[in-house]
């Protein structure tokens, strides 16, 4: 369990220098030592009500789907399971 421990906090510090060098390496590529997001465009945000209710339609089908498949994986476990019991409680009638 350490050893997994460990090997992921060398890897969180080896991704987190990559990310940093990368964008250290983009700040002077702009060439003013500036940040690049400072080029972009400010962000409008407009809310569609029409798209939002379409959205709320969509995401319920899908929470239904995430649910019966999970229903689906807990009757095959206790199917299995209910199985399994019924072979050991014949394997130790012999």
């Amino acid at each position: 369990m350490k050893k997994i421990l460990v090997f992921t906090l060398i890897l969180l510090v080896l991704v987190s220098t990559m990310a940093l060098s990368v964008f250290a390496q983009a700040t002077e590529a702009s060439g003013d030592g500036q940040n690049p997001m400072d080029e972009m465009p400010p962000m409008e945000i407009h809310i569609d009500g029409e798209a939002f209710v379409h959205s709320l339609g969509l995401m319920f089908k899908g929470m239904i789907g995430i649910f019966v498949v999970t229903l689906v994986i807990i009757g095959v476990v206790a199917i299995l399971n209910w199985h399994g019991k019924t072979l050991e409680d014949r394997n130790n009638r012999k």
